[in-house]
């Protein structure tokens, strides 16, 4: 996110926390803003926020193994924030177990000094017990800062202006809201329509972007294509941007000016292997509100829904590539040349020891999990070898065993003669790894050898 003349991001850690960096727009060494250390069994999910003035990030963590006291998988939440160039501190007390995953969990938004957040509801293990949810902003350009409580059922909310935006109700379903905070007054209200209303019927308000005049972009689930579309307090009525791409992630408005990220419809249509998992294809382009296109600025771009990967100020868009190994946050001018088009090599997949076959015949994998932000799982993954000359297939699948260490089924044609003539194996192996919060994929392969 762009905060000022930086960029604010936040690392994964190896024990599920965070750390919050930032460095200059037109580049430059990053900078360790904030730690946020995690926890044993622990993944957090982040989402930042930042203006000229201030940043804040909210953190929703999930322990991957329960606690005992709880028969739903635990989920805890916080919000911090402060003035540029400071520590954050707590916006609000920490909930050490959230209603997940229906609750309107982030919604976070920085406008100048002002920042919108909700506190999720806060659960306990005791029956009846827990706290409400709540969603409000505060100005903090007065002292004490000013609150102005908003819809406990807020999702997704933006701060532009004198304006706040978001969808009323859980799981970015519902009623599209525009509220004057001048006037303490809804400016603009939008009941359920069949484009995004009902999740269940495949709709979904899938991301959202308001601008100072009270214009909002957003793009809905309709079916199985995500679409695009605007609304203005001038103008209250949903206008459809026709779009020949038919997968939408991040949407962020700004002067007029729509910089989105989309799949091209081959790439879903396709899918992965069969693992239906889609590696980073995405193009990130900026258009004007009725489509058509100003810039391509780069390919292959790292996003996910209702994860805010891009920003957009009007002027210079800030994205993420990945390449094997590591991130990487790109900052382009909206006027220069396209950059970041061609496709990335190949990535080698890395075992943390040989493959080895388990008493239940299956094959045991053991992921490194290198260019991944904390632990990664196996989507998809095929195993073969040559024998006699000719290609056989020994293991292949869908794993749901242990994420780190998957166990892939072994073929019948892999059984028997194969592994008793031969002290050993050359296997070549084709994965699909992802990470843990399914917001980012690639293909992968590696040669190894199966010894018994």
């Amino acid at each position: 996110m762009f905060a000022g003349n930086q960029v604010l991001w936040a690392d994964g850690r190896a024990d599920g926390g965070i750390d919050l960096k930032t460095a200059p727009r037109n580049g430059g060494r990053p900078r360790l803003v904030q730690s946020f250390p995690g926890k044993h069994h622990y993944l957090a999910d982040t989402h930042v926020a930042a203006s000229d003035q201030r940043w804040a990030v909210q953190i929703v963590g999930k322990y991957l193994l329960p606690p005992v006291s709880y028969v739903q998988p635990s989920w805890n939440a916080s919000s911090y924030a402060g003035p540029i160039g400071s520590p954050l501190a707590a916006l609000y007390p920490g909930c050490p177990n959230v209603a997940a995953p229906g609750s309107p969990i982030g919604s976070l938004a920085v406008d100048g000094s002002t920042i919108g957040f909700t506190a999720p509801p806060c659960l306990t293990d005791r029956p009846g017990g827990g706290q409400p949810g709540s969603t409000r902003v505060e100005d903090f350009s007065v002292i004490p800062p000013k609150t102005t409580a908003l819809s406990p059922g807020a999702s997704a909310i933006r701060l532009a202006g004198r304006y706040a935006a978001w969808g009323e109700g859980t799981a970015y379903t519902g009623t599209l809201l525009v509220f004057d905070l001048a006037t303490k007054s809804a400016a603009l209200s939008l009941a359920p329509s069949p484009q995004f209303a009902n999740s269940s019927t495949g709709g979904g308000l899938q991301s959202l972007s308001l601008q100072s005049d009270g214009t909002m972009a957003f793009s809905y689930l309709a079916g199985s294509r995500e679409r695009l579309a605007w609304v203005s307090i001038r103008e209250p009525r949903i206008h459809p941007v026709a779009l020949q791409d038919s997968g939408l992630f991040s949407v962020k408005l700004a002067g007029g000016l729509v910089a989105l990220v989309s799949r091209p419809r081959y790439v879903l249509d396709q899918g992965v292997d069969s693992g239906q998992v889609i590696p980073d294809d995405n193009v990130l382009t900026v258009r004007d509100l009725s489509g058509h296109l100003i810039r391509t600025v780069a390919k292959h771009v790292s996003d996910a829904q209702q994860h805010d990967r891009m920003d957009f100020d009007g002027r210079q868009v800030a994205f993420v590539t990945r390449g094997c190994d590591a991130a990487q946050i790109h900052v382009d001018d909206i006027t220069s040349p396209a950059s970041h088009t061609q496709r990335p090599r190949r990535c080698r997949l890395r075992l943390k020891g040989p493959p080895r076959l388990v008493q239940n015949g299956g094959l045991k994998l053991k992921l490194d999990c290198r260019g991944f932000t904390g632990t990664c799982a196996l989507a998809y993954a095929k195993a073969t070898a040559r024998v006699h000359g000719r290609p056989i297939t020994i293991a292949e699948g869908h794993p749901v065993s242990d994420a780190t260490r998957p166990v892939l089924d072994v073929t019948d044609q892999a059984a028997g003669p194969v592994y008793g003539r031969h002290g050993h194996l050359r296997l070549t192996i084709t994965a699909v790894e992802r990470d843990t919060t399914g917001s980012h994929a690639q293909r992968r392969r590696g040669n190894f050898t199966l010894r018994h």
